[in-house]
């Protein structure tokens, strides 16, 4: 995972606490519970990553508030929604994920976008961080890469609500 200061962040080992275990309890989570878990919209046009990602977030105790095919459906979503991160594929049909992420953060500053891509490359990288993107994982990388992604993400996401709760 690449910060979006282009530097390495890292890497803590993550226990899945999410949906699966909550089913395992036999309940879905108290409304507390569920404020205490980041509530990520996810943004691919290929359906079975967008499923294989919603899995994996919600068997780790993140809320996946919706899906999205492309970029501009993402947009309509996030203003709707208003997920805390965006989990936003680069190449997609009908507005792409880099112009989708710029109108995204100009438009909703307080959602952290996560470009999770196949291509990696440091002028992808860089790009993405031009639009606003927090971080970009590759798709290939380990779940523990995307989920602290996800984690610094609404850590930021929480520290900014914080800042604006002090009264000026």
């Amino acid at each position: 995972m690449v910060g979006a200061d282009g530097s390495a962040a890292s890497n803590s080992a993550v226990q899945p606490t999410g949906q699966a275990e909550l089913r395992r309890r036999g309940r879905e989570g108290s409304p507390v519970e569920q404020a205490l878990r980041p509530r990520v919209l996810i943004v691919d046009d290929d359906l079975s990553i967008r499923r294989s990602l919603h899995d994996l977030l919600e068997d780790y105790g993140v809320q996946v508030v919706g899906e999205a095919g492309d970029g501009l459906q993402a947009l309509t979503m996030a203003i709707a929604l208003l997920p805390d991160v965006v989990l936003m594929d680069l190449r997609m049909p009908v507005l792409g994920g880099l112009d989708a992420t710029l109108h995204l953060t100009s438009t909703l500053p307080a959602v952290q976008v996560i470009v999770c891509t196949a291509y990696t490359d440091e002028t992808i990288c860089e790009r993405a961080r031009e639009a606003g993107a927090a971080a970009v994982v590759a798709k290939g990388d380990h779940p523990s890469e995307v989920l602290a992604a996800i984690r610094q993400a609404w850590i930021q996401v929480q520290a900014d609500r914080a800042w604006e709760a002090i009264p000026s």
